[in-house]
């Protein structure tokens, strides 16, 4: 058995086809998060793609996970004699 690679990113479906089999087609998408692009005359129309679910925000999203266990005002990790100013 062969390795065929990841799965493409879009695949091309002609209109009658997709009419024809546009649930199970929906279905596809979902499952294999192939998008399709529904042609007609080899021109695309649309595109159907999957929904991706939206991200927890960044800003707040280790609440309750992290621990300060020092002033690094009080006992830095550097002292700072050894601190470069940048001006």
């Amino acid at each position: 058995m062969t390795d065929a690679g990841p799965a493409p990113l879009e695949r091309s479906v002609p209109a009658p086809e997709f009419k024809a089999h546009c649930l199970r087609l929906i279905d596809d998408v979902r499952a294999t998060g192939t998008a399709i692009v529904v042609t007609e005359d080899r021109r695309p129309l649309v595109r159907v793609s999957p929904v991706r679910e939206d991200r927890p925000p960044l800003a707040g999203s280790c609440a309750g996970q992290l621990r300060i266990i020092t002033d690094i005002d009080a006992d830095p990790a550097i002292p700072p004699d050894h601190w470069e100013m940048i001006t």
